[in-house]
Parts: C-alpha cells; structure tokens; sequence
C-alpha cells in the first residue's frame, strides 16, 4: 500500500468516529424517530393524557410533569383565570393516582373502577380489565371534580333528559378526600413558588365564624329545618342533606345538583346542636359530615353507605325513584280498557322511546302528577314497533296525550304530541293539559309543607 494512502484511512475513520457520536439536534431527532412527545390535555379523562405523558412513564417522569404544570395552574399564580382551579385540581388528581405506584398499577389493570374499589377496601381486579385512562372517579366531600358515573353521557339511566345530553362530567380522582393544596405544599417544602398552597388554602383552613346554609349549600339548594320540610302531601321526590360537620360539602352538592335537576329537589338542613334538634336527630356514622336521604310522600329512606363519593350517592338517589308510578305497555291491546285506561282513567301521557331504562325525570313528572284525576303515565321502551305503527312514530323520543273515546276504532284519539328535542320540554307541555286539576293533596301542615 501507498503510503499517502496508509495516512488517509486513518483520519477518514477519525471523521466518521466524530460524526457518530456527534448528537443529533432536536429537530432532527424527532425527523428521525417520527414520535412527538404528547402535550398535557387537562380536560382528558385519562390521567396520562392530563399529565401530558405516555402510559410507559416512570415516577420521575409523573413528577417531573406534575411538578411543571402544578406551578403552571396553581389558582395564587393566575388569580384572574377563573378556569384555574379546576385546571390544578385535575392535575393534581392525575398525580395523586399515578404518583402512588401500587395505584397506578391498578388503574393501568382496571382503569377508575379499580381505582375506587381499592379505595373502599374491595377488591380492585373484581372489575376485570379496564385498561385505563377510564376517567378519574367520583368526588368525594373535600373536593370538586365529578364522578365517573355509568351509562349514557356519563349517568345511568339518562339522567333527566331523555337520553339526549345528560352532560356528563369528569371524575374526581383516586384517593378520596385528598388535600391539593397539602400534597403541593409537600411536594415543593412549603414554597415552590406559590406559597406553598397559598392564600387559597389558606382561606380553605378557615372555618366559618357561623353555619350558614348558604355556604354550605349554595343558593341552589332549598334551606330545609323544622318550620319547612317535606311531607306526604309534597309533590316532589327530595334529596335531603342534614350538615352536622364545618367542613363543607359544596363539592359534592355543587356537582350532584346539575345531575339530579329536573327529577329531585334538594334541600339542606343545618345540624349544629342549635337548629333543628328534633329534625337532625343522631350523628351520622363512621366519617360522614353528613346525613343523607330520599323523601318521597312522606317516607324517608337514608343512605347507609359509608362512601362519600357523589357517584355512590347518586346511584342510592335513582335506584329510590318509584318506577311502578310508570306503566308499561307494550302492544296495542295495552291502550285499551284493561291496561292503560282502566278504572277511572280517561287521560294517558305515553313515552315511546329507543331506550330500554326510563328516564329518571319521566318517572319523576309521573309520580309528581298521580294526583291528577284520571291521568295515567307510561312508556313504550326498546323501540316497540306495534305501537311505533299505531302512534306513527317518526322520531324518538315521542310522548303522545291520549283521551279515552270509545266511539273511536282504536278506544282512544290523540290530543298532542311531542317529539325529538321537544320531549326536554315535557314537563310544561303536560301542564297544558292538565290545568288547574293538578292536586297535591291535604296531609301535613300548611307551614311544614315543601312542594
């Protein structure tokens, strides 16, 4: 071999020793590999998606983002960004999952269900594969946040509207009744930038100088006690919620309103050993601030369970709706004399549906009108095609006001109908019909009764 030769290969192998180990710039890695690291997406149901991060991150990546976006969204740093809080408690709930790695294990098994389940102290794989990113669960008394409820648009049953949008919300995170504001103030030693938990929480340690049903509560909620309370002459199904701790549960009121609007009344009852005595009677068990209940004519049933999230509670509210107020007819000979019409019945509101489960506010609108003379409520669920031909269905939901006429082929003559978006709006449509024959009945004193 030459020997410029012997000292050209030398030196070509140097320049591409060089070039290996030369790092790529930023850019040009992300060419190369064709993968973008994900962005934080704080209104995802998944809490990996929350924290902007892959489901193969490792804990030092899961505080690092919690950490970076904990300061982004903390309320004391963006005091005119209303939006703010709801931001930094959704990270924090992300956190307060993944952050804990036996629980992040659970919920990359069996998503929010297991998550909840190990809460209460049940068994987390009874819920099988849930592959996670299922939503965060249901909010507990301390904080906001939803509930991760079942079924359509987020709540079993179709909530109270018809199945159309019962608008759902996000869920309220693992590990019930944790602090945000504590665990940012551990997380950072006391500073970290915003105080260490900040003014806010510091108001939040706080207890008011005097209970008052409106901090409590909110103003949406109608202020119950021993002079106003439902009784079996009410026409409505109430939710009754007896305070006896200073810690308060507008979090879960606040998010279990919207959901229970339309088909229950809520009303809260202050228990501070001054008001109400005889009302509020004995403490509540285990943990709970509070006593909680369904009155429906009269007849109070109380929440026994020990869990304070507003998903549990509003199952125990639904599963007390009085659905035998509802009947069920499905074929023509239904609408006769015999079923629908029968006794002293001569006026019908029908609810023909697509659905197989009856909306919670038509039950409710059923029982709130059974004193009205001779009216009887049902449904026709799961498409039924007989009826759907007889009442000329174009579009569910429809609800038909039949009147009894038996000079008429089919018994009956149809006096309105109502149908598609329209069927939100049912509860002042049958009023139309009805008038002034709506009764409520005389029981229980005047001063005592809440419609």
């Amino acid at each position: 071999m030459q020997p410029h030769r012997k000292r050209v290969l030398p030196l070509l192998f140097l320049v591409a020793l060089l070039l290996l180990s030369t790092p790529l710039p930023v850019s040009a890695k992300k060419k190369a590999s064709g993968k973008k690291k994900p962005k934080a997406n704080i209104k995802s149901d998944d809490y990996y998606k929350v924290l902007g991060l892959k489901r193969s991150a490792n804990q030092k990546e899961i505080k690092k983002a919690y950490r970076k976006l904990a300061l982004e969204y903390h309320p004391d740093k963006n005091p005119d960004d209303p939006t703010a809080n709801d931001k930094f408690m959704a990270v924090s709930e992300a956190y307060n999952t993944l952050g804990d790695e036996e629980m992040k294990k659970i919920y990359d098994r069996h998503g929010k269900e297991g998550v909840q389940s190990k809460e209460r102290g049940g068994d987390p794989d009874a819920w099988g594969p849930g592959g996670g990113g299922g939503g965060r669960g249901g909010g507990g008394f301390h904080r906001g946040g939803g509930g991760g409820f079942p079924g359509g648009g987020g709540f079993p049953g179709g909530g109270s509207n018809f199945h159309f949008s019962s608008g759902g919300s996000r869920g309220g995170g693992g590990g019930g009744g944790f602090d945000p504001f504590e665990m940012f103030s551990n997380m950072f030693g006391g500073g970290g930038g915003a105080q260490g938990g900040g003014q806010r929480r510091a108001q939040q340690q706080q207890p008011p100088k005097e209970l008052k049903h409106e901090d409590l509560f909110g103003r949406t909620v109608a202020k119950l006690g021993e002079a106003k309370f439902p009784d079996k002459s009410s026409k409505n199904i109430w939710m009754v919620i007896y305070h006896f701790k200073r810690d308060s549960i507008a979090d879960m009121v606040s998010e279990l309103a919207p959901k229970v609007d339309g088909f229950l009344k809520i009303g809260g009852v202050i228990c501070d050993g001054k008001k109400n005595v005889k009302l509020c009677g004995s403490k509540p068990k285990g943990n709970m601030g509070a006593k909680i209940s369904i009155i429906i004519g009269g007849k109070e049933t109380f929440y026994e369970d020990q869990s304070q999230k507003s998903k549990d509670i509003y199952l125990f509210a639904t599963s007390q709706l009085p659905r035998k107020s509802v009947l069920d007819v499905n074929r023509k000979a239904d609408l006769t004399a015999k079923k629908l019409f029968a006794g002293d019945v001569t006026k019908a509101a029908i609810l023909l549906t697509d659905k197989y489960e009856i909306s919670h506010k038509y039950v409710s609108l059923a029982y709130k009108h059974r004193n009205v003379k001779g009216l009887k409520m049902a449904v026709s669920r799961g498409s039924n095609l007989e009826l759907g031909r007889l009442l000329k269905v174009k579009k569910y939901p429809l609800v038909v006001y039949l009147e009894r006429d038996d000079k008429e082929e089919e018994g009956f003559k149809v006096l309105g109908r109502l149908e598609g978006e329209g069927v939100k709006e049912i509860g002042s449509w049958l009023g139309k019909f009805f008038g002034e024959e709506e009764g409520g009945g005389k029981g229980g004193k005047k001063k005592k009764r809440r419609k």
